[in-house]
């Protein structure tokens, strides 16, 4: 089937589900251990949502409503992200964006990022918004080297530079490893991208010269930590505007052959430029760092994040608490399985629910006991998200 797994990852991925299901029986079933809810939860009033047709699919509830931090959580440009999330993982027409899923967004000068472990995004300016997007691939059922990266799940410390103008760096907050990995081959690309961006579309001609480049950043499964991992860093720390060369030549000796000890002074990072990010909107993320990483999140983008789950969606259950890991928020939860894959005959038809600001909220996502689907992962909104080459 076109749409299908290969067998091998889905053995991978059911196999994950199961060790996830066992353990996470034996996690805490408190509320977050975050911040206690900082507003009502649960789904949205009638009276705060309407149905709509969508061509080609079923009616669905459109959603509008406030998070406790504070952010307008709507369904429709949930929609629109779910595309922007899935065209990184087409093959073709993407830097063209005549890509299939290159639709509902206007792109122009997109870059795809690449990385050496095969992970992959891409850059774009939005010329109706005036904002550049900034989107990473999630996990290629068979690349063994993704499987490898979701797997190295022990903490590594991560340390930020100041935000330009600023003196005191951001304290050094500890994420998940094989994703931070991850950015980190992304990030110079993607800076790239940005700081080409800035210069031909935001400030040429003098216009907006001191103003934060506006941007907006998404992704789906693995796509979605390194859309965290990435918003953070804009928003902490901005984007580099230039890349730091680095000499290849052999290091000096003395006449008797050892190597001389430099004392030249390191060289002096490369400039950065300030970001606004205006939001943040991920489908299916897995967790991201522990709970210091997400309380500094939400410090920073709590209010411009929606993280977007589904159902019995086994990837936002991993890493598991009991490992030290904890979401970011603000979760929105869409509570009913695929119309075409659901269990129980259960439809995508339902209002999401808004969850509260603390990131493990047990009425959402944490809250469900039988995290082993993968057409609950596959599917975002009615959509087959990964689903660009098919």
């Amino acid at each position: 089937m076109a749409r299908a797994w290969s067998a091998r990852a889905a053995r991978l991925l059911v196999a994950l589900a199961l060790v996830t299901a066992v353990g996470g029986a034996r996690e805490p079933r408190a509320g977050s251990r975050l911040a206690p809810p900082l507003g009502a939860r649960g789904p949205l009033a009638p009276d705060r949502r309407h149905s709509a047709v969508r061509s080609g699919g079923p009616p669905r509830a459109r959603a509008e409503a406030s998070s406790a931090l504070g952010l307008a959580y709507s369904s429709e440009e949930s929609e629109r992200f779910v595309f922007l999330a899935g065209a990184a993982y087409c093959d073709a027409g993407l830097e063209s964006w005549t890509c299939p899923y290159c639709n509902g967004t206007d792109l122009v000068d997109v870059r795809v990022t690449k990385g050496a472990r095969n992970v992959r995004g891409y850059v774009g300016w939005d010329v109706r918004r005036d904002v550049a997007v900034v989107a990473f691939r999630g996990t290629e059922p068979n690349s063994l080297e993704n499987w490898l990266e979701n797997l190295d799940a022990h903490h590594s410390e991560w340390e930020l530079f100041p935000e330009p103008g600023e003196v005191v760096p951001p304290p050094p907050v500890r994420v998940h490893a094989g994703f931070l990995d991850s950015w980190r081959e992304l990030r110079g690309d993607t800076f790239a991208a940005l700081a080409d961006i800035a210069n031909a579309r935001f400030s040429r001609n003098g216009k907006n010269k001191d103003a934060r480049l506006p941007v907006v950043v998404t992704g789906h499964s693995l796509g979605g930590a390194l859309a965290t991992l990435a918003a953070f860093e804009l928003a902490a720390s901005g984007y580099e505007t230039s890349r730091t060369s680095v000499s290849t030549s052999a290091s000096p000796r003395n006449v008797d052959g050892v190597e001389k000890v430099s004392t030249a002074p390191p060289p002096p990072p490369p400039p950065r430029a300030r970001a606004f990010v205006a939001g943040v909107r991920t489908f299916g993320s897995p967790r991201v760092g522990d709970i210091l990483f997400a309380a500094a999140y939400r410090a920073v983008l709590g209010d411009r994040t929606w993280r977007v789950t589904h159902a019995h969606d086994v990837v936002p259950s991993v890493p598991v608490r009991m490992m030290g890991f904890h979401h970011v928020p603000t979760e929105v939860f869409y509570p009913d399985g695929d119309p075409n894959h659901a269990r129980d005959g259960g439809n995508a038809t339902g209002a999401p629910v808004v969850c509260d600001g603390g990131g493990e909220d047990v009425a959402c996502s944490d809250g469900e006991w039988t995290h082993t689907s993968v057409m609950d992962h596959l599917y975002y909104l009615d959509t087959y998200i990964c689903g660009c080459n098919s």
